[in-house]
């Protein structure tokens, strides 16, 4: 049998384009025939190549019916497959049944399979790559396109790159032993943490021992309703993230990277984000000064573009993660992001977004922290503490989420219902009650709680922890605040 000159590697210049795209069916041709010669090779195969990874359309189709023949628990050799090709063109032109059979025949050893199984993606790799660049060329002539829609082009050319660097191998059912050695691989890396973590920790010890810490591949929803302190709970995690050494994006669709960093201003040096703003004394102005150099350390980046769809933020996620690492990704916040299928009803977009981001969680192995509304069905009730049912759209986020958090400060509903006397109450009994809830507000002052509705690796709970406004700033400070109350 004749082979096929193998492909010649071109470095460019004005004849480029002329040639062939990248492809070897010398290569094609002796992997097809070791399939044909051992089925077994085959299984060692089949996730680094498919049939569209072949550039020859006729070992494209012999490697098609290769494999749905073996998978129906069938021998494939070239008897078998002989008068599936009967009346195919292409192989008649090659000389029929005898091509299949000098397919076999040219094959001296199978050491070299699985290599010649991923030199095959690679070729179909960089045919793709040189068919990308030239849709992304043609995008960029088409002078039809309005200027608004730039950003989606770059986000659905991110999308479509990162793409084809996914890697095939691996994925797909795997037996008992192998589950099991992955699963301990995730022990043995949380005891060599020393904390007993499996995820990146949160550094509130309460909710990271409730939660294993953040793990990749996982959705955690933190919700609550406005002025409760979501924005200041998920930049305090990813602050603490950030001080471990992992590396954290806030991605904010809500508050200017200007307003986050007076908030973490604040942490620093304990001065509010309005007296930054107010003229600052020269002692106050030094200490801010002096917290850049701790600040600028932290392994944390804020992006504050705002509209955008979940394709554009896995866009620049990736491209975040393959550019200096990433360890965590937090959301600020579900209603700003912006769906890419307007004509469904709300429900339906919220879905679309979750499983989204539930998906970008996986695929990058990261943990997604995802800030979500609530409605306002909670303060109608009495007891204002958060249920899953106050969730907006809650069914699709109740499925996708793998832990669903709330963040609830009394303090804030008891200044807001200072008891005023009734008509016809005594002075005494308005004064008796005047200073029960002068000792509840008392009580509460500075108290928030983060409640754990939804935990599908454990247990669920409410942890309390210390909130300081003025710092933006959540902390757990003493053993009597680090205890949890199981739900």
């Amino acid at each position: 049998m004749t082979l096929t000159p193998a492909f010649t590697v071109v470095q460019g210049g004005k004849d480029a384009a002329a040639l062939p795209p990248p492809h070897n069916e010398e290569v094609e041709q002796y992997f097809l025939g070791a399939l044909l010669h051992s089925n077994q090779q085959y299984f060692k195969t089949f996730e680094i190549v498919t049939a569209d990874d072949f550039y020859n359309p006729l070992h494209a189709r012999l490697y098609d019916a290769i494999a749905k023949t073996i998978d129906a628990g069938r021998t494939a050799d070239a008897h078998t497959l002989r008068g599936m090709f009967d009346a195919d063109a292409a192989l008649v032109k090659l000389g029929g049944g005898r091509y299949l059979a000098d397919l076999v025949a040219s094959v001296i050893t199978l050491d070299g399979v699985v290599d010649y199984a991923r030199l095959i993606h690679h070729l179909a790799v960089r045919r793709r790559l040189l068919d990308y660049a030239d849709e992304v060329a043609a995008m960029a002539r088409n002078e039809s396109a309005p200027p608004e829609n730039a950003d989606d082009l770059i986000g659905a050319a991110e999308t479509r790159l990162y793409a084809l660097a996914e890697v095939r191998e691996g994925g797909g059912a795997v037996n008992m032993a192998t589950a099991y050695d992955e699963t301990m691989a995730t022990i043995e890396d949380a005891m060599r943490r020393g904390n007993g973590l499996s995820g990146v920790p949160c550094g509130l010890p309460t909710l990271d021992k409730m939660l294993g810490g953040f793990e990749g591949g996982n959705l955690y929803v933190l919700s609550g309703r406005p002025s409760m302190g979501k924005t200041a709970l998920c930049l305090t995690m990813a602050v603490n993230v950030a001080q471990t050494g992992a590396k954290a994006l806030v991605q904010s669709m809500e508050m200017s990277r200007s307003q986050i960093m007076g908030r973490l201003i604040a942490r620093q040096t304990g001065i509010p984000t309005d007296r930054q703003r107010a003229g600052l004394t020269q002692d106050e102005f030094g200490k801010i000064f002096k917290a850049k150099t701790e600040i600028a350390s932290w392994p944390l980046a804020i992006d504050d573009s705002c509209g955008l769809t979940v394709a554009q933020i896995r866009g620049r996620a990736k491209r975040h993660k393959r550019r200096y690492g990433l360890s965590i990704l937090v959301i600020d916040y579900l209603g700003f992001i912006r769906s890419e299928d307007l004509r469904a009803n709300q429900a339906v977009q919220v879905g679309q977004i979750t499983a989204a981001l539930k998906s970008l969680a996986k695929e990058l192995n990261i943990p997604v922290l995802l800030l979500s509304q609530l409605n306002r069905a909670v303060e109608s009730r009495e007891d204002k503490r958060p249920m899953m049912s106050d969730l907006r759209d809650s069914g699709s986020i109740e499925q996708d989420a793998d832990v669903i958090m709330f963040v609830y400060r009394p303090e804030y509903y008891l200044v807001r219902s200072d008891p005023r006397r009734k008509d016809g109450e005594s002075e005494e009994k308005f004064n008796d009650r005047h200073a029960r809830w002068s000792a509840e507000l008392e009580k509460s002052r500075h108290l928030g709680e983060i409640i754990v509705a939804k935990n599908r690796t454990g247990n669920t709970g409410t942890v309390r922890a210390r909130f300081e406004g003025w710092r933006c700033h959540f902390y757990e400070p003493s053993p009597q605040l680090d205890e949890a109350t199981e739900l």
